[in-house]
């Protein structure tokens, strides 16, 4: 069979310990993980974001939602 690609998953949160620790944990899956502290940093590629509800200013909400499926923790 063919190897399917990996998604890329953008883990938006304030920079540190929790933010690695998130990071490391979906990596361990077998996903490629992209770590940022606003949305606007997300690369283009990025398939699903898992967003930190403290890190995502509420108006900006709408946007990144629209634009990507969104898990928030």
């Amino acid at each position: 069979h063919m190897e399917r690609s990996k998604q890329l998953i953008g883990v938006i949160d304030a920079p540190g310990p929790a933010r690695d620790a998130l990071a490391q944990t979906i990596a361990r899956d077998g996903l490629a993980v992209v770590a940022v502290g606003h949305a606007d940093e997300l690369p283009a590629a990025v398939d699903l974001v898992v967003a930190h509800v403290r890190a995502v200013p509420a108006d900006e909400w709408p946007t990144l939602c629209e634009r990507l499926p969104t898990l928030v923790v």
